[in-house]
């Protein structure tokens, strides 16, 4: 009787063996080309699989080729490829905060806010009868004063100052440069991202009060909006302050 010196393999080896999954031939039409989603959709099997992607014979295909060597100048291409420097398309878009005061749509940039708030009194001061300076509003404990922006730009909408401190529903808490002001405004939509090509000029028949503090103008939802220089409007807020 002839001895056998090779060594047999283990339960181990013999089951990696027997399941592993054959590689399909790049040349030979697989089931799911031919009949399964990739092909006419004739597979008996695709009433409980509902897709290829379910049937151990794709799942079994699909091992294989993660098991299988690397494809001819695999690694080159790869390195190629994600050593490229490809310029990344220009992210153009400026976040402006959209509000409403009478009839006229405004934004000022969403840097500068920080809250908006629910209507609350807005007390006025001594002395300041008129002009920009509404008066003084409670927002959480803190005492902030309250400046009208229709009565900046010269609205013809504008109301009196006892009025504007009464008939308004939101109230814009904004910092520009440490300064922190209450803005009331009828209706405030929320955020908007705005790409800078649709800014055009303002309009010659603006006010000339309101062309001094509008940047430009872009449509949001077929509606003219008055984008606001927040660096003008701040700066003469703060004069009237003074």
């Amino acid at each position: 009787m002839r001895q056998i010196s090779e060594s047999k393999p283990g339960p181990e080896q013999m089951d990696s063996a027997s399941t592993a999954p054959a590689l399909p031939d790049s040349n030979e039409t697989t089931c799911w080309q031919a009949i399964g989603v990739f092909g006419d959709n004739s597979c008996p099997d695709l009433k409980c699989q509902l897709h290829c992607r379910h049937c151990p014979e794709f799942a079994n295909a699909s091992r294989a080729v993660l098991a299988g060597p690397l494809p001819d100048c695999y690694r080159e291409e790869r390195t190629e490829l994600f050593s490229r420097h490809e310029a990344l398309p220009e992210v153009a878009a400026n976040c402006v905060l959209l509000f409403r005061i009478g009839r006229e749509w405004l934004a000022l940039s969403a840097e500068i806010l920080q809250e908006v708030g629910e209507k609350r009194p807005i007390h006025s001061l001594p002395h300041r009868r008129s002009g920009v300076v509404l008066g003084l509003a409670n927002v959480r404990g803190e005492i902030l004063i309250c400046a009208s922006l229709a009565a900046l730009m010269d609205s013809h909408a504008a109301l009196p100052p006892q009025a504007l401190r009464l008939q308004y529903h939101r109230l814009l808490v904004v910092d520009w440069h440490g300064l922190r002001l209450g803005l009331p405004v009828d209706e405030v939509p929320g955020i908007h991202r705005m790409h800078p090509q649709e800014l055009k000029p303002p309009p010659m028949t603006l006010r000339q009060a309101a062309q001094s503090y509008t940047q430009g103008v872009f449509y949001w939802k077929e509606t003219p909006v008055g984008l606001l220089n927040a660096d003008a409007v701040f700066a003469t807020l703060s004069q009237c302050l003074k």
